[in-house]
């Protein structure tokens, strides 16, 4: 990943990415139940997890310590990845070889290549693991009502947890996972094979 961004960093005819972000499985998708079924997820998995800087899988290729680094990287210091001087010249060319001379156009170009630099942030409130399920909640999730009953903080102040301690569905997704099976089991039953007759 580090080479890739460099890489496209170096070219000088395609823009720096506007957003970057890690994988992450959308809650609810096909793709979300498979990895949830294989248990692929991370364990503790909580919603507010699935951010795209927070490394949601289990299973990792790389180092574990190198990802979480090279993360923090990316998205507080990427000018440790991609050199601010290349792409400032970089997004110099593209509005000169743009052919226009509207200022709006200009700002576009120049606002989507430099996106990443504007974004980041060196300093954090807190240290950050990027790994799910270990991050410090953020302070919003303590501002809460005097008047709070135990069960409504609960309800409507605790993170939503996806996965348990092992990686497995959390009670309150187990209906949904068992409604998620049946509906594929049906899909294919129903799917007649390539060359049936009807």
């Amino acid at each position: 990943m580090d080479r890739q961004i460099r890489e496209i960093a170096r070219n000088p005819l395609m823009p720096m990415p506007t957003y970057l972000s890690v994988v992450a499985p959308l809650a609810g998708t096909t793709a979300f139940w498979a990895d949830l079924e294989a248990r692929r997820l991370a364990p503790n998995l909580r919603l507010r997890d699935l951010d795209g800087e927070t490394l949601a899988y289990s299973a990792m290729a790389d180092d574990p310590q190198a990802l979480p680094a090279f993360v923090e990287k990316i998205f507080r210091r990427p000018w440790e990845v991609a050199d601010r001087i290349g792409i400032l010249f970089k997004t110099l060319r593209r509005i000169l070889r743009s052919g226009t001379i509207n200022p709006i156009r200009w700002y576009v170009i120049a606002s989507a290549n430099l996106h990443c630099f504007l974004w980041s942030r060196a300093e954090i409130s807190a240290p950050r693991t990027y790994r799910a399920g270990t991050d410090t909640l953020d302070p919003q999730y303590f501002e809460q009502p005097d008047d709070l009953s135990e069960a409504d903080r609960r309800r409507y102040f605790d993170p939503i947890a996806l996965t348990d301690a092992h990686g497995g569905p959390v009670e309150w997704l187990v209906p949904y996972r068992d409604k998620q099976r049946r509906a594929a089991t049906k899909r294919r039953k129903t799917v007649m094979p390539v060359g049936v007759d009807a």
